[in-house]
C-alpha cells in the first residue's frame, strides 16, 4: 500500500508536467472474452490530477495470441478510439467511478462484454463494488490488456 501510494503520486506529478501515460488497466490477458474489472490506480491518478482518459479498444488480439500459445499468430488487429472520459471529482470514489465508465467504453469499443468481478471472491459488498457506484457520487499496470 505505501509503495502504491508513492507510485500514484509519482504518476500524478508526471501527468501534471504534461506527460502522457499509456496504461493497460486490466493488468493481464485472459483466454476468455470479456473486459474484466480494471485496477483502480490509473483512474486514481486521473481523478487526482484532474485529467481525462482516452478509452481505446483493441480488436483481434485473441487471434494473434491464442490461449495456451506463446508464439503470436499473424492476424489483423484493429485499434478503436473512444471519446474522452473526464473525472467527476478528485477523490478515490471519483477514480473508481471513472474506471467503471472507461471499462464499459473499452468493452463497447472492443466488442466484448464488460464482466463483473465476483464479489464473493473479492470479499466485498455489492454497495462497495465499483460497478454499483452512482455517476456523480460522492497504471501502474503496464502489461496485458483486453482484446
Amino acid at each position: 500500500p505505501a509503495q502504491a501510494s508513492e507510485d500514484v503520486q509519482h504518476l500524478v506529478e508526471m501527468v501534471r508536467r504534461g506527460e502522457r501515460l499509456v496504461i493497460f488497466p486490466e493488468g493481464s490477458l485472459a483466454p476468455s472474452p470479456g473486459v474484466r474489472p480494471f485496477h483502480l490506480g490509473p483512474f486514481t491518478v486521473a481523478a487526482t490530477a484532474g485529467c481525462s482518459v482516452l478509452p481505446v479498444g483493441i480488436v483481434g488480439t485473441r487471434h494473434v495470441l491464442r490461449p495456451g500459445r506463446y508464439l503470436p499468430h499473424r492476424s489483423p488487429v484493429r485499434i478503436v478510439v473512444g471519446a474522452l472520459e473526464h473525472p467527476l471529482g478528485s477523490d478515490f470514489a471519483a477514480g473508481a467511478e471513472l474506471a467503471e465508465r472507461v471499462r464499459r467504453s473499452v468493452a463497447s469499443l472492443s466488442g466484448e462484454p464488460a464482466l463483473s468481478a465476483p464479489c464473493a471472491v473479492r470479499h466485498c459488498s455489492s454497495s462497495s463494488h465499483p460497478s454499483s457506484l452512482q455517476r456523480g457520487g460522492a497504471s501502474r499496470e503496464e502489461n496485458g490488456g483486453s482484446g
